[in-house]
């Protein structure tokens, strides 16, 4: 076979010596600067990573790689308004776009920002179902022809979970991971499969062991250094803690909270005694916040029991973590009220959650700023003041809207006269403002939508002329409440759950609109 050639030399044959010039492309090496960089957003220090990364990175944002990375630390510190402005450039579509036609390596790229954009908004279902698309063709194994699109049936999603579950062998993974002492990972892998998969069959899946004590002490064996070792002890204090934290809102039994925190105040006594600095990083942070949430857990069983003494319906977000309550009754006037969810507290307990609001702030993580925010108002007998500085946060510093609304649909159960009433529906017109008034066709929780548009529909009629009230019987108050709804449901309508259908049915004969096909 013949190969081409520019010049033969052979020194045994040359009368003199030659010169030969390469010209090779040179790339600058960012590597140490992205590790740093990654550091310091494993800490939760998210205030000098962006520092940093501005310093040091900021002009490799055309850098797929770097912009990845970089989306996952906005995210992550739960600022939404800059992750969609750095997703929302030209010039990150057209990297987007570049890496779904490239190779391996680059689609996988593709993935991780698909999913991202998920994750940073509210879980509405053509974008749902796209980027759950998008992330199983780069599945190993899978993509054929047979799975062009998913959508939302209990047998689809049952075969989605048998995928998910066999497309790896997760044993020989966790051994992998924990030879090459990669706890972040893990650490990642983890918490993210919990929910999916629940905890018997996810310990079964990575450690083939069915106790939850002995998978836990198992974890602690494999990645426990004798000596202190700040990537092993905050890795595992940050699983511990966010596994506690993901599961804040759900009843307290068969879950294992008590010996996840017992492993928890273990690690973060090493962190006092051997680096007292590592006490201002997120998951020192997230500790403060897991043993709060730990202590105050009845507080869900006390939920449940108001919920039942009226004539009503509660609102539960779809995602995991601490929520506030929230609660839609069939009418204005019979309704919970806000002394019925006081969480019991001690001062000392109070002071750390304090600590743990001025912490966050310093170090940038606004998702923990707020977690600590509805962890504070769940302990206060009057919680309006700190319901508007989380308000503030989530709408105006963050841009978390759906967080927003939750925060404003809780309000309701402290309004106290016409002014609060007054109030709350200018926060409402705020959210309208803020999204241009389209959020109803392009996000939120369905469920969300509904509560405020019958407590939207509740406040208008309550404030209205009171002489025009008294002209009015109360049918006609109860069809202006519920006109809003009525006008709405087409959009939001075959979203709903079975429980607000039959709610909308039993006590207002009103028919939910259903969809011929909704997607996931």
């Amino acid at each position: 076979q013949k190969r081409r050639v520019d010049l033969v030399f052979d020194p045994s044959e040359a009368s003199r010596d030659m010169i030969i010039r390469l010209s090779l492309p040179m790339h600058d090496d960012y590597d140490l600067e992205l590790e740093e960089f990654c550091h310091l957003r494993r800490l939760g220090r998210f205030r000098d990573a962006e520092d940093y990364y501005k310093a040091n990175l900021g002009h490799l944002d055309d850098n797929p790689y770097v912009l990845v990375q970089h989306a996952e630390a906005l995210l992550c510190s739960g600022d939404y308004k800059s992750f969609s402005r750095l997703l929302g450039r030209p010039e990150s579509s057209r990297i987007k776009f570049d890496c779904s036609r490239g190779g391996d390596n680059l689609h996988k790229i593709f993935i991780n920002l698909e999913l991202l954009e998920l994750l940073s908004q509210p879980r509405f279902p053509p974008y749902a179902g796209s980027a759950l698309t998008t992330a199983i063709q780069g599945l190993p194994n899978i993509n054929d022809s047979s799975h062009p699109s998913y959508q939302a049936s209990t047998a689809e999603m049952d075969r989605i979970r048998d995928l998910a579950s066999g497309c790896y062998n997760w044993q020989n993974l966790y051994h992998e991971l924990v030879g090459e002492e990669r706890i972040w990972d893990f650490r990642d892998l983890f918490v993210s499969v919990i929910p999916v998969f629940g905890w018997q069959e996810t310990i079964m899946m990575f450690l083939g062991l069915s106790s939850v004590p002995d998978a836990l002490e198992r974890i602690v064996e494999d990645w426990y250094c004798p000596v202190y070792d700040e990537s092993s002890t905050l890795g595992l204090l940050d699983l511990f803690t966010s596994l506690i934290l993901e599961q804040a809102g759900e009843p307290p039994s068969g879950r294992p909270r008590m010996m996840l925190l017992q492993h928890a105040k273990t690690l973060a006594a090493r962190v006092r005694e051997h680096n007292i600095q590592h006490m201002t990083t997120g998951p020192f942070i997230k500790f403060i916040l897991a043993n709060a949430v730990v202590e105050m857990e009845d507080a869900v069983k006390c939920h449940e029991r108001t919920f039942a003494a009226h004539d009503g319906i509660p609102i539960w977000p779809a995602m995991g973590g601490v929520h506030l309550p929230i609660y839609v009754p069939f009418r204005h006037g019979d309704r919970p009220v806000w002394a019925d969810f006081l969480w019991s507290s001690n001062p000392s307990q109070r002071t750390a959650l304090n600590v743990a609001v001025q912490a966050a702030d310093f170090t940038g993580d606004l998702a923990l700023q707020a977690v600590a925010w509805k962890l504070l108002i769940l302990q206060t007998e009057n919680p309006r003041p700190f319901m508007d500085t989380l308000a503030h946060l989530q709408l105006d510093v963050q841009g978390d809207r759906e967080g927003f609304l939750c925060t404003c649909l809780s309000k309701y159960l402290t309004v106290g006269g016409v002014e609060d009433e007054r109030g709350l529906l200018q926060d409402f017109s705020k959210l309208d403002n803020a999204s241009d008034g389209s959020y109803l066709n392009w996000g939120f929780h369905a469920s969300l939508l509904w509560g405020r548009s019958m407590i939207q529909g509740f406040l208008e009629v309550t404030t209205a002329n009171a002489a025009e009230l008294g002209r009015r019987s109360f049918l006609e108050e109860e069809q202006d409440a519920t006109k809003r709804c009525k006008d709405e449901l087409s959009v939001y309508g075959p979203r709903l759950p079975e429980t607000i259908e039959r709610f909308l049915s039993r006590k207002f004969d009103i028919t939910v609109p259903r969809a011929t096909r909704v997607s996931f």
